[in-house]
């Protein structure tokens, strides 16, 4: 049996090493990991290097290290999604991407505190302790959020090759390139901004009082020369500051607003009434994607911005990608979005296995609104608005739900059309 090692980490006074067993006769390799504790102080790089290969053979022997150095340029990702967007499925299909790893819904707490203790009234109109609450939530989410990236950039591959042992001893075959964990991480939109923003006269001009959080800074960005104290420049609809947004790849996911409404009309009527003329449809919205989508592009130009993730991070504005939910259904944007995000086609995970709900501990409303996708083992294009007809889906609505709902939802569908398809047509 022939063994090849690749060391994962050398920190904190071990090598980790996965050991790939090889059998020729079964055609097999299988991988089993240990642990060597070492002094690291004491252990020179220089002695990984032994029969180690040149920087010009490395350049030049494959693939492999040109697309960890490509992949090494990209930005983390932050997903802003919208209610029903297929979202989770999306995350499910890039759920097995190498040197991946993905981190969700930081900001809810703040947003369901506006939303059931002051109605999304505007912070300067709402008591002390109602305020306090809500920009303690807020902290703690985006606390939450920071604590994921700085997990990911703090993660540093060592890659070692360790070859057969030669006259008794081991030899190692070196790639030493330091590689950090990536992160896509996904919240709403409308999680993201002050509360009196969800509210129609926001949409409609009315100023709301401003509201920055600036998120603690990360050490291993300091050391690489980004500002360890964030300015607090604000000209984004969100929270954040703008240097902040800045650091990641923004994706805006869409979806057809008929199939939007309707499945979260029937998610939220699992758990509670909903009256179709209530307030609380007021974030159901594509506005926020898309003030922030144009502010992403407004900067993206100004600083001569690429249109491509995979740029050098050097880069100060990331171009903003759409994907549409057909497409992901279909498959079309996924190899893109990999292009130009820095990930592997070939990793996309279209199949998996069922959940059992009754094992799940969570919430009603939690199960309602993710019961589908456990329940499934891959995509179902049924949930695709290819061939929809709303004049069709107006009356399977006044069936399913009566005149009035039906009405109510297609009020709403109206109401998101044009924000969804100037989206749309900026879609990968």
């Amino acid at each position: 049996m022939n063994a090849r090692g690749e060391t994962l980490c050398r920190e904190h006074g071990c090598i980790y090493i996965f050991i790939y067993g090889h059998d020729a006769q079964e055609n097999t390799r299988e991988p089993f990991t240990f642990s060597i504790p070492v002094d690291i102080k004491s252990y020179p790089l220089s002695a990984m290097h032994i029969n180690g290969a040149s920087g010009s053979e490395q350049a030049s022997s494959g693939g492999h290290n040109n697309n960890q150095s490509e992949r090494s340029k990209c930005r983390h990702i932050f997903l802003f999604s919208v209610s029903r967007t297929l979202s989770n499925v999306f995350c499910r299909l890039l759920s097995a991407q190498p040197g991946w790893v993905q981190s969700d819904y930081h900001l809810q707490e703040g947003f369901f505190h506006a939303r059931d203790k002051f109605d999304w009234a505007p912070l300067d109109e709402i008591s002390d302790e109602l305020r306090q609450k809500y920009i303690e939530l807020t902290h703690k989410g985006v606390g939450i959020l920071q604590k994921a990236r700085e997990d990911a950039i703090k993660e540093v591959h060592m890659l070692i090759y360790l070859k057969s042992k030669v006259d008794g001893r081991t030899s190692y075959d070196t790639n030493d390139q330091q590689q950090d964990k990536h992160l896509l991480v996904k919240n709403h939109s409308f999680f993201a901004v002050e509360p009196s923003a969800l509210l129609d006269e926001a949409q409609r001009g009315k100023e709301v009082p401003p509201l920055t959080i600036v998120p603690r800074p990360v050490a291993s960005e300091a050391e690489s020369g980004i500002s360890a104290t964030p300015a607090r420049t604000k000209t984004n609809l969100t929270f954040f500051p703008d240097e902040y947004l800045l650091l990641w790849q923004p994706v805006f996911m869409i979806r057809h607003p008929a199939l939007i409404v309707e499945s979260w009309y029937r998610a939220e009527t699992r758990v509670v009434p909903i009256n179709v003329k209530d307030k609380v449809w007021s974030y159901l919205t594509f506005w926020y994607s898309r003030s922030l989508y144009d502010w992403y592009v407004t900067r993206a130009t100004e600083s001569d911005g690429t249109k491509t993730a995979a740029e050098v991070k050097s880069a100060s504005s990331p171009w903003p990608i759409v994907v549409d939910a057909d497409d992901v259904l279909s498959g079309e944007c996924l190899a893109k979005l990999c292009s130009a995000c820095g990930m592997s086609a070939e990793h996309i995970k279209f199949e998996w296995e069922e959940l059992p709900l009754e094992a799940q501990d969570v919430s009603k409303r939690h199960m309602s609104y993710m019961c589908d996708l456990w329940t499934s083992t891959g995509l179902n294009q049924s949930k695709s608005s290819k061939g929809l007809d709303m004049e069709v889906r107006y009356g399977k609505w006044k069936e399913e739900f009566g005149g009035s709902v039906a009405e109510g939802l297609y009020e709403h569908v109206q109401k998101l059309m044009p924000d969804y398809e100037y989206l749309k047509r900026r879609k990968i």
